[in-house]
């Protein structure tokens, strides 16, 4: 396929239109919530304390999926966890040395470098795009294994694509998708730091139905829980660069922090471009995303979205079986945990 690269508008071209509120506001289902609703959003999905899980976390990362409904096609996010990055899982600072993620960190054979573990990813991936009622056109992976990239390559649907940032063929963050959906407008990749293939990755893509233009934005955020707060900062400066009033625009990612950190650093990029807020709104899913350090559940992998199409139906997973039928035992394990405190 040949690669389309066209350089985004640079923001100071629409500044005005957005400030003066020129162009046409999100659509209903993301922006035309109140203040209160989104600021209960952000508030509510903030960490609370399950305990040391150990085996009872029968899953192949200490991540979950994500993932929304964006008009007539779906999307999903997931960190699924490299396995060079195990040693923390091994140490147990977030109870999870019992769980499957160590015991299934085993080869399938001898001939083969993939793991148990990797095969159970591939196959939740497969059954995400292959779903009976919310069949994903476009996967967002981060910490994907180059064994894992390249047997995902293998058993995708033909039409399916997988795009990595510029300049790195083989890379821990991957966009899958279906070519027959899609066409590609342009990809571009923004590097956190020179030393560090960490960046800030661009997919803009047409939606053939409908020739409606989708750019996506995905960035695991660099630091950790601790440091990432500069990270959020630089990811949303960046996300500022590349908006358009014009484009359905989705972030997306391991932001390493909870939602009201990400929303505050986003306004205060755009209030220092002088406009009075960020137009992107998060999108609250109702399931944690993460065992944290502390052995807290929590939200830190998120979706934040803009879109000015008052036609297009935004909407969050929010039960797990729309994704995987392997995420329900663990979303109804979190979720009643939650419910007890």
């Amino acid at each position: 396929m040949k690669l389309i690269k066209k350089p985004f508008r640079t923001f100071l071209t629409f500044a005005f239109l957005y400030s003066s509120n020129l162009i046409a506001t999100p659509s209903a289902s993301v922006s035309q919530q109140t203040t209160e609703t989104t600021l209960s959003s952000l508030e509510k999905n903030q960490p609370y304390f399950v305990g040391e899980l150990g085996p009872a976390w029968e899953f192949p990362s200490d991540h979950l999926p994500i993932g929304v409904t964006l008009g007539s096609f779906h999307i999903a996010f997931w960190n699924n966890l490299n396995k060079d990055y195990l040693g923390h899982i091994d140490a147990n600072t977030q109870g999870l040395r019992e769980s499957s993620i160590l015991r299934d960190n085993i080869q399938i054979d001898s001939d083969s470098p993939l793991t148990i573990r990797e095969v159970t990813i591939a196959n939740m991936v497969m059954e995400m795009i292959n779903h009976p009622t919310h069949p994903r056109s476009l996967v967002a992976l981060q910490e994907t294994h180059a064994d894992l990239q390249n047997f995902l390559s293998e058993k995708i649907p033909l039409t399916w694509k997988i795009a990595t940032p510029l300049n790195q063929p083989i890379s821990q963050d991957l966009f899958l998708y279906d070519s027959a959906v899609f066409n590609l407008i342009a990809i571009d990749s923004v590097l956190y730091a020179e030393t560090a293939p960490k960046s800030i990755f661009t997919l803009t893509l047409e939606e053939k139905a409908t020739g409606k233009i989708f750019r996506f934005l995905q960035s695991h955020v660099p630091g950790g829980p601790v440091k990432s707060k500069e990270g959020c900062e630089k990811f949303s400066a960046e996300s500022l660069q590349q908006f358009d009033p014009g484009l359905t625009i989705v972030l997306m990612g391991d932001m390493n922090q909870s939602p009201n950190v990400v929303h505050d650093a986003l306004t205060k990029a755009f209030k220092a471009a002088g406009l009075s807020n960020s137009p992107y709104t998060y999108l609250s899913i109702d399931y944690p995303s993460h065992m944290n350090t502390h052995t807290q559940a929590s939200w830190i992998d998120h979706f934040f979205i803009y879109t000015a199409d008052s036609d297009l139906n935004i909407k969050g997973s929010d039960y797990p079986e729309e994704l995987s039928n392997q995420l329900i035992p663990l979303v109804q394990l979190l979720n009643s945990l939650k419910r007890n405190q």
